[in-house]
C-alpha cells in the first residue's frame, strides 16, 4: 500500500496519526531550502522515526543542501548508508 500526502511537514503526526510504515521515501524534501530554518529538526526526525515500524527505513535523496548531516542522523538512532553516482 502506498500513501501520498501533501501537507505541512511540521504536522506529520497529524497526517499519519496512529499509522506506521516499513519505509518512508522522500525525494528532495529534506533539504535546507525546503525545510524552514526555524523548524525543530530533532522533532522532525523523532516524528519520522515514530512513523517507522521497528527496523523500518527512511530513504531520502538530496541534490545539494541536506539539512541532516550523517552525524546528526546517527545521533538520532538512524543507521546511515550513502550512495553516490559513480559516473560523475
Amino acid at each position: 500500500r502506498i500513501k501520498i500526502v501533501q501537507g505541512d511537514i511540521s504536522e506529520l503526526d497529524k497526517h499519519f496519526e496512529g499509522e506506521t510504515y516499513d519505509s518512508i521515501v522522500s525525494s528532495n524534501l529534506l533539504e535546507g531550502n525546503v525545510i524552514p530554518s526555524k523548524m525543530d529538526k530533532s522533532k522532525l526526525l523523532s516524528d519520522i522515526n515514530n512513523l517507522l515500524k521497528p527496523g523500518g527505513h527512511l530513504i531520502f535523496k538530496t541534490v545539494g543542501n541536506p539539512i541532516f548531516s550523517r552525524d546528526f542522523l546517527e545521533k538520532h538512532g538512524f543507521r546511515v548508508l550513502v550512495f553516490t553516482d559513480a559516473s560523475h
